[in-house]
């Protein structure tokens, strides 16, 4: 009995090891691709068979060789527990808990294998799992479909460092020809409900600062390199806005709602620099190749619409300051003429030659 013990192996020892279910089990021994025997009534599977099946013969990986185990095992030592929640989401509380075997659910096998659209690359990746959903959620719940959660509680003493990463993506790259990405995102948003690539949800509990994305480039080469912090480019039709900043306060019947948030901005954005640093050539900057009716507009109601502090205002002689838009009411400065001139709907009606001096404009 003992010698038979150390030939084989049992459903749930196999089961316990790849973290699926024993049906599962059952499903690679009837399909051939496990060889087992019946020893006193029980299923056991023969070792020599395990040991092929998980490929360590002949210094294989120690992974399995089935579609839906390899990613099975992995995610269970990537992300802990999956979970679906509602919009109001609870914060998850932090107990040990018993991972249970997972598995891969298809609805439809077929769904999801071809790339769209197609002159996309193939996903070719060692982990490349997939979950497809076709079930809406109950009514009134605005239940996620997860595929992967990565949660991290930090929980270090008061006043002790500490530098919690949840996830970590490192691409390390030498090319000169290709697309080097460290992280790719792809939204492909078939219906008219809201999506978005990247969605950021930050709690400020704490006097830290709080940051929904951080992005710190360092330009390492001496050379000519482009060096781009946020890049947003519309690769098809017009689209709507490249950057928008919004105030979005809680509803009054959010639980997190507190009488006085309004959502409001200090400032929208702002250049900010390190004492000895902070320099800008150019602040901001319409490229030469931009056009359209206005470069900025102020829609708003401000006490101040544009306020300089110590800085100058420059323009191209012949550009205008309107001053009433309606009427067309303005002035410029005519380098042909050597004079500031006054419009109405582009005709001068005053002007003044910059050669004269001592002149007084008051005067009647």
């Amino acid at each position: 009995m003992i010698m038979w013990i150390k030939k084989v192996i049992s459903v749930n020892e196999a089961a316990r090891i790849l973290r699926v279910n024993t049906a599962d089990i059952q499903t690679e021994i009837d399909s051939g691709r496990l060889h087992a025997i019946n020893v006193a009534g029980k299923t056991r599977i023969l070792r020599e068979s395990w040991q092929e099946y998980l490929g360590v013969s002949k210094n294989r990986s120690m992974f399995p060789r089935v579609a839906w185990a390899q990613p099975a095992l992995l995610l269970v030592l990537l992300t802990g527990v999956v979970f679906a929640m509602e919009e109001n989401f609870d914060f998850p509380v932090w107990n040990g808990t018993e991972i249970p075997p997972q598995e891969v659910e298809f609805s439809d096998p077929e769904a999801l294998t071809l790339s769209d659209p197609a002159l996309y690359p193939p996903i070719n990746a060692p982990l490349d799992y997939r979950r497809y959903n076709d079930t809406p959620s109950p009514p009134n719940i605005s239940n996620t479909h997860m595929l992967m959660s990565l949660q991290l509680q930090n929980n270090v003493p008061p006043g002790s460092r500490s530098s919690p990463w949840t996830l970590f993506v490192n691409l390390d790259t030498n090319h000169d020809k290709g697309d080097g990405v460290a992280s790719h995102l792809r939204l492909q948003n078939r219906g008219s409900g809201w999506a978005a690539g990247g969605h950021v949800d930050g709690f400020a509990f704490g006097t830290g600062t709080t940051i929904g994305y951080n992005v710190e480039m360092r330009d390492m080469n001496d050379g000519d390199a482009y060096v781009i912090g946020v890049n947003i480019q519309n690769r098809a039709w017009q689209g709507d806005i490249g950057m928008q900043i919004q105030t979005g306060p809680f509803p009054e019947s959010h639980r997190f709602f507190v009488e006085g948030m309004d959502g409001s901005w200090n400032t929208g954005i702002k250049l900010a620099g390190h004492e000895g640093g902070g320099v800008y050539n150019t602040g901001i900057e319409l490229g030469p190749r931009t056009s359209g009716k206005r470069g900025i507009w102020m829609r708003g109601d401000y006490d101040i619409g544009l306020d300089l502090g110590p800085n100058n205002m420059r323009m191209q002689g012949g550009s205008q300051i309107q001053l009433d838009g309606n009427r067309g009411i303005g002035m410029r400065f005519s380098p042909r003429r050597n004079r500031i001139e006054f419009l109405e709907k582009g005709k001068v009606i005053a002007f003044l030659n910059v050669s004269d001096r001592g002149v007084d404009l008051a005067k009647e």
